[in-house]
């Protein structure tokens, strides 16, 4: 599962943007940007270079969870099990996200998805989808965490 230059500069580097916004919030309650990309641009490399093993389907998320969760860790100074719980969990969100979203908008435009057929520009705008949601989710979360610390309460995740 090779990656083009182009994608990884159109798809992959704000996809790991994303997941990396998403994990920050979900693991410190607010939206650090340099934390972000100090986490994202790593592990966007990361995503590029595992992506060239050859592996079975699958086995690229897990290492690229486990890859995440260790960053997040090391940068957020917080316990690995916390931080691979979160990766987890932001993994989750990306897949189904990402599924949603490519079929949303191949049902939409009646266009098949498939980068062999239709070209990699299009397959990178079928990807801002779910993108553009890890955003509004982050900024979401942020929103609600800092709601619960105004009151008192707070969230532990």
């Amino acid at each position: 599962m090779r990656l083009s230059l182009l994608f990884w500069l159109c798809h992959t580097l704000p996809e790991s943007l994303a997941v990396a916004s998403l994990a920050v919030v979900l693991c410190v309650g607010k939206l650090e940007w340099k934390q972000v990309f100090i986490i994202s641009i790593p592990f966007a490399f990361s995503v590029f270079l595992v992506r060239l093993l050859p592996l079975e389907f699958g086995v690229h998320f897990i290492i690229l969870m486990i890859l995440l969760s260790m960053q997040l860790a090391a940068q957020l100074k917080k316990s690995l099990s916390s931080c691979l719980l979160t990766a987890l969990l932001v993994g989750m969100i990306l897949a189904v996200s990402e599924t949603f979203f490519i079929n949303f908008f191949s049902l939409l435009t009646g266009i098949n998805m498939d980068p062999e057929i239709h070209g990699l520009l299009l397959h990178i705008s079928f990807g801002w989808g779910h993108i553009a949601f890890l955003f509004v989710m982050a900024l979401v979360v942020e929103k609600w965490k800092k709601g619960h610390y105004k009151k008192g309460k707070k969230y532990h995740g």
